[in-house]
Formats: C-alpha cells, structure tokens, sequence
C-alpha cells in the first residue's frame, strides 16, 4: 500500500511538473485547477466581434491564457431590466490518442453550442474548430446554407430564430469547398473518459453562466 501511495504521489508530482512547462498550445486538464489554481475569470477578455439584434449586444470574446472562448449577450431595451449573460467554452487543441475513436481519428476539434438569447425568440450559435485546413464554415439547414466567417481562423458564431431556421450541422469548408469537418450537435467523434482523463482534458465543454466579460 505504502509503495502504491508513493507511485501515485510521484505520478501527481510528475504531471505537475508537465503542466507547469507545457507550451500554451496544451490544455492541461480542469482537474489540476485543484492544484494549480488560477482566476481565469478575472482574466480580460479580448473582443474578436460585436453584434446588435432585436435590441440585445451580442460579444464574441475569447480568454486567450485561460484556453477558453465565449460569447456574452446584454440587453439593450430602454426601461428594461440590465440582463448580462455569458457563456464559457474550455477548449482543447487535440484529443489524446486515448480518448480517439480509431487510428484514423486525429483528435482535432469541430464544434459549435448554442444559447437562447434573452429575449427567448433567437439563438447564438458559436464554435471554434482546430483543423487549420478549414478557412470557413458553413451551416446547414432545412432553409439552406449559410456561409460564416472564421475568427482567428477557428472561431465562428452567428445568430438565428429557431422558429424559422432549424440548424441541421455545421461544416467546414477547405480552401477547395470540400467539406473538411461535421458537427450536429452530437459527439460524432466517440469522445471517451479514460484514465488519462485524470490528467489531460480530452474534450471542450460549457461552463453557462459563470464568468461575464468585463470589457
């Protein structure tokens, strides 16, 4: 038991170690937040866009340091109640071979979320992909397509009504117009929890409603 706990403390200690010296381009898993605590929320936002709609403003942001991205909604009615939303995505480079569905699965992400603003009649829809061969993005619906643009070639948002656009999936688009990546709002790469979950994040996820962008 004694020779286990010491293996066990030895593995923390090492992958302590490699969270404190990986490259920023690694996201080192949620769970060492319990070890190496940080205040991403206090972090500023760097705004990549700002939209108006239906009397709400819609921001686009992303948390550079922290590996995270979002967007905020603010209501904008005069005599109205001040309603501020947010929105969080923890994201990820690459999945770890363990939590790849098959050899012929790189690990790379394709993603999108959605939230209802506010008002409870549209939607934002936002996502990011690491596939530096996608340069755009297109959403499909029973209404047809419609063409996005990508931020930092990888993050792309749009706002729509769900009672008249039913989004069907995301794709992204090479230079050639093939159609490179494919999201439905389902996990349609096998994403698994492994024991390497432990230490290595292996898939992006929401945090709703916890930090507000204070720019």
């Amino acid at each position: 038991m004694k020779k286990a706990l010491n293996g066990l403390v030895a593995i923390l200690l090492c992958q302590v170690s490699f969270c404190q010296t990986t490259q920023a381009g690694i996201l080192v898993s949620p769970y060492y937040r319990y070890f190496l605590p940080q205040k991403s929320s206090n972090e500023p936002c760097r705004i990549l866009d700002t939209v108006t709609y239906r009397n709400e403003r819609i921001v686009l942001f992303t948390k550079d340091r922290a590996h995270q991205f979002g967007v905020k909604t603010e209501t904008l009615e005069k005599g109205a109640p001040r309603q501020v939303n947010s929105t969080i995505v923890q994201t990820i480079e690459r999945r770890p071979f363990t939590a790849r569905s098959s050899i012929f699965d790189d690990g790379l992400i394709f993603e999108y979320w959605d939230r209802p603003l506010t008002n409870g009649t549209s939607e934002v829809l936002f996502g990011y992909t690491t596939d530096h061969n996608v340069s755009q993005v297109r959403i499909r619906s029973k209404n047809g397509v419609r063409l996005l643009k990508l931020y930092d070639g990888r993050y792309f948002f749009c706002i729509f009504d769900p009672a008249k656009v039913l989004v069907e999936e995301a794709q992204g688009l090479g230079v050639d117009g093939k159609v490179l990546r494919v999201w439905n709002d389902h996990s349609n790469y096998g994403a698994r929890r492994t024991w390497l979950s432990y230490f290595v994040q292996t898939y992006p996820y929401a945090v709703h409603g916890s930090y507000v962008c204070s720019s």
